[in-house]
């Protein structure tokens, strides 16, 4: 099902976005980050490694640097065109890729039920 992110205006001042989905009574953690073409990629918002969330903050999932998504638990990075875990304790790990598709300036995200 396609649930309703946020217009594409509304996040151009962001590199990562945070977002929470409601869906069959269960709330979906997800997040957003630009890969290297600049384009908006989603994944879950769950570590492979403990299955925590990777942000210390709303929005925030990058580090420092903006190039690497990082698990602010054990501060493992990922790709973030991918989401292959590129080191720390998931080395090789996927993080869980959410399809998305912006119609008329809104971004929406794909959750399977």
């Amino acid at each position: 099902m396609w649930h309703r992110i946020n217009t594409s205006d509304d996040l151009g001042a962001y590199q990562s976005y945070g977002f929470e989905i409601i869906q069959d009574g269960k709330v979906i953690e997800g997040f957003l980050v630009k890969n290297s073409q600049g384009q908006w990629v989603a994944y879950k918002n769950s570590c492979p490694h403990q299955y925590l969330p990777l942000n210390w903050n709303s929005h925030q999932f990058l580090d420092k640097n903006s190039e690497f998504i990082v698990c602010a638990m054990h501060l493992a990075l990922f790709d973030p065109n991918s989401g292959i875990c590129l080191s720390g304790p998931c080395v090789g790990k996927f993080l869980t890729s959410l399809p998305i598709k912006i119609v008329d300036n809104v971004l929406w995200a794909w959750i399977d039920s």
